[in-house]
């Protein structure tokens, strides 16, 4: 739906012109969609830059794209030691800071 000539991926189905990196490259044909510097088949976060490729918890989502890093099913949002497992969330002196992490 795209004319060729607009067309950031002319030869491969496009058409939300997605281009995460802004290299002029549409995701759909771009090897490195992210621009990062892994290409996307190796990356553990393909739409986020992530050249270290860190993924604490080893579930081949990198910590840049994953919502629970330490992969103790609280999202790092809400959860009061998101680097560390502490499912129960104790925070016994009442900081804020979980007490594994205290």
């Amino acid at each position: 739906g795209v004319d060729d000539v607009d067309d950031n991926c002319p030869n491969n189905a496009n058409p939300g012109q997605e281009d995460t990196d802004n290299d002029g490259d549409g995701n759909a044909c771009d090897g490195d969609a992210d621009g990062d510097g892994v290409a996307d088949g190796a990356d553990n976060c393909p739409l986020d830059a992530n050249t270290d490729q860190a993924d604490l918890d080893n579930d081949d989502e990198g910590d840049v794209c994953d919502d629970d890093d330490d992969g103790d099913t609280v999202p790092d949002a809400t959860d009061n030691c998101p680097r560390r497992q502490n499912t129960n969330q104790a925070n016994n002196d009442g900081d804020g800071l979980g007490d594994v992490c205290d």
